[in-house]
């Protein structure tokens, strides 16, 4: 933690060059972190008062917080992709039709198409990059079709997408 906050943005957004995606969402999403130093340029992680708060995880997630993985893992990679540039805080309440995929002009197949490679992404940086498994009932078609109806719902919010991503896949640390 010391080596991170020692940092400056510069210095830690070489990081970038020297790890992978999937390497930096694990990064990031290690402990629950209050957004970054400077928003629009990297995202720095912060000491938590209780691990164990963090890492028991709430399974009933009703809210969007930096105490839930789902929410975390979530906001990190969208971050990452480039489909938002808010702070943690205020990235929960935007709506899917806020992301940069998201093309209100384009036909109700095209925002299938679109939403169908982001769900792929964000499945594969989940299971891939941060080592989540699916929950009971659920596998790659239910985990990727229950993202879809939600990328495609210009109503919906990001913390939509970060409860269903919830039901779906257990992070680590999470209890079972």
């Amino acid at each position: 933690m010391k080596l991170i906050k020692s940092k400056t943005n510069g210095e830690l957004y070489e990081m970038y060059d020297k790890w992978t995606f999937g390497k930096i969402i694990q990064l990031n999403t290690a402990l629950p972190f209050e957004n970054a130093k400077d928003s629009e340029t990297t995202v720095l992680i912060t000491n938590v008062d209780n691990k164990n708060d963090f890492i028991s995880n709430n399974n009933n997630m009703a809210d969007w917080t930096k105490n839930n993985r789902a929410c975390t893992t979530l906001w990190t990679t969208l971050y990452a992709m480039k489909q938002l540039s808010t702070n943690f805080n205020d990235s929960g309440d935007l709506k899917i039709n806020d992301l940069t995929f998201y093309n209100a002009l384009g036909s109700a197949e095209l925002r299938k198409q679109q939403s169908t490679i982001i769900a792929d992404q964000l499945d594969n940086v989940f299971r891939l990059g941060s080592g989540a498994t699916f929950e009971t009932d659920f596998d790659r078609t239910k985990a990727m079709g229950t993202m879809i109806e939600i990328l495609t719902n210009e109503e919906k919010q990001v913390k939509d997408l970060a409860s269903a991503v919830d039901d779906a896949y257990s992070f680590w640390g999470e209890k079972i």
